[in-house]
């Protein structure tokens, strides 16, 4: 995809084609611009965040770091102390609470290949063969005009609905379809992280079975160093040693960790 950062103003680009239908990869592009520019949103993959997650009523400490487009960490803490950990350490996905550590190795699964593909912004590719998009309509999200964008991929048919805001083109809601679940999450108070916009709070829904979550990041940090070791789970079994051999941290900096 062409970059879009010699853009001066999103009022440049029009949403709208010559036939007067919406054109779902202008809006990716002026999507792009309103966070910063595109060059800057790709550039830093490494993200620090600390917060608060409300769950059940409840509200606990959050910290996370994340290598996009598959790598990361999440801790849930009470009175700083860990109450659940969760992760991806590029070749499973896993869980651990109250000592249980729960794994699902998708290494070379289809969903890794579109998830990955997606965190790296393969949809805003008109040219890209994987994943499909349109945009047919304006609607109103909770009294925001919104441009609709429907993101369809071939591998697994997980289907993405975004909602572009009409006038600023920040995304406010995102709507993903996988299997039997429909999970909603909404996005406010964008805010500069550096040089480019992010969303500090995330509304979360899960609409198959009714639960929500609301997570409030108190601080962002992106472009730190942050070790691959902490992204494994708490060695409880001898393979986790396997999977960190096939790990190349040659190139990763200066020796400087985040523990997890």
């Amino acid at each position: 995809m062409s970059s879009v950062s010699s853009i001066d103003s999103v009022q440049q680009l029009n949403p709208m084609t010559s036939a007067g239908k919406i054109d779902p990869y202008a809006i990716f592009k002026l999507n792009f611009e309103a966070l910063g520019g595109e060059k800057q949103v790709r550039y830093d993959t490494n993200y620090h965040y600390k917060g608060e997650i409300e769950l059940n009523d409840y509200t606990f400490e959050l910290e996370e770091y994340e290598i996009r487009p598959s790598k990361n960490l999440r801790k849930i803490s009470s009175n700083f102390k860990v109450l659940y950990r969760s992760g991806d350490d590029g070749y499973r996905q896993w869980a651990f609470q109250e000592e249980k550590l729960s794994t699902v190795e998708d290494y070379n699964s289809s969903e890794r290949v579109v998830r990955e593909m997606y965190k790296d912004y393969k949809y805003t590719d008109p040219k890209d063969k994987l994943f499909t998009s349109k945009a047919t309509r304006k609607i109103s999200v909770d009294g925001t005009l919104c441009y609709e964008v429907v993101i369809n991929n071939r591998k697994t048919n997980e289907v993405y609905k975004h909602y572009y805001d009409a006038d600023n083109f920040l995304l406010k809601r995102e709507i993903n379809y996988k299997d039997n679940e429909i999970t909603q999450t909404d996005f406010s108070d964008y805010r500069d992280v550096g040089n480019i916009k992010m969303a500090f709070t995330k509304d979360i829904s899960f609409l198959d079975t009714g639960s929500k979550q609301k997570i409030s990041y108190s601080k962002i940090e992106k472009g730190v160093y942050i070790s691959d070791k902490i992204f494994f789970p708490p060695e409880q079994e001898e393979e986790t040693q396997d999977y960190s051999k096939l790990v190349d941290t040659s190139t990763t900096g200066q020796n400087v960790d985040y523990y997890a």
